[in-house]
């Protein structure tokens, strides 16, 4: 293998990891949880496990939210967001966080993973009364890639109403726009997830963006992103947000000049939990 290959492979190691490790990680190892490494789905013999947070003593129908990691699409795993999903069902409402395909050894490219959010979500919808929720009041949150794969239903679903409808989508620095320029890393990343290169296939590559699968039918958004974030460029979320806005969409954006990619500062965090409570609570009543 060539030197700068590896130097590459190495970078990309250690770049996942970095993401792996911050991106919307409130996980807490321990964290509680009502039910645990549920399988709610199976693809191609594969079973792709889930946690559910909800306070075990609480037996209203709840509003229900699909809690999905980043890692690039090559890495991360449910616990990353078991922390908020913790804080969600504090909030009285039924947190599902999921495992998905990962992109790894050339396999598991577009649109894999965007497909088995869409099987989270069906399960959740049959799953409703186990769960105690309402299969009419479900929201997705994913950060970076996550907020990716979120964003990417969100905008998508009114094509298929057969489909579970989600009522909001919360889309933390994802990228929503795979066609446009980043940093020759996470290039490759993105050409990893799509299985080629950006130009290589364009009608494909605007499938997998959100920005570029925007009408009128996208349920409301709620996004937030640091102006320091040197992996996802910040343009690509106040870009979406005006594309919603000019498509007739309620979108908030939530922008911390100083923030990074990754986990916010303690501060900020705060700000954008308070934030997501009252945009979740407002949508899914």
């Amino acid at each position: 293998m060539k030197k700068r290959h590896i130097i590459y492979l190495l970078f990309l190691g250690v770049l996942l990891a970095g993401i792996f490790v911050s991106t919307f990680s409130f996980g807490k190892k321990n964290a509680p949880r009502w039910k645990e490494n549920l399988v709610y789905a199976e693809p191609g013999g594969k079973a792709l496990l889930c946690d559910v947070y909800r306070l075990p003593n609480d037996t209203n129908i709840q509003a229900g939210v699909l809690l999905v990691h980043g890692g690039g699409w090559t890495s991360g795993n449910k616990d990353q967001m078991g922390r908020f999903g913790h804080i969600l069902a504090k909030e009285g409402m039924t947190a599902v966080c999921i495992n998905y395909r990962l992109t790894r050894n050339a396999t598991n490219h577009f649109p894999a993973a965007l497909d088995d959010v869409t099987s989270a979500l069906t399960w959740m919808t049959e799953q409703a009364d186990e769960l105690q929720i309402d299969p009419e009041r479900i929201a997705a949150i994913g950060g970076s890639a996550g907020g990716h794969l979120v964003s990417l239903y969100g905008v998508t679903q009114h094509r298929h109403p057969e489909r579970p409808q989600l009522r909001a989508v919360v889309d933390l620095f994802g990228p929503t726009d795979l066609g446009s320029k980043f940093s020759p890393t996470v290039t490759g990343i993105v050409t990893n997830f799509l299985g080629h290169a950006q130009k290589a296939d364009p009608e494909r590559t605007r499938a997998a963006s959100p920005i570029a699968n925007i009408t009128a039918a996208s349920p409301p958004f709620y996004i937030s992103h640091g102006g320091q974030d040197e992996i996802v460029p910040e343009d690509q979320s106040a870009r979406f947000h005006e594309a919603l806005q000019a498509a007739g969409v309620d979108s908030t954006y939530l922008y911390f000049e100083n923030e990074g990619h990754g986990l916010y500062g303690a501060k900020n965090m705060l700000t954008f939990i308070r934030g997501v409570r009252g945009f979740l609570t407002e949508h899914l009543q």
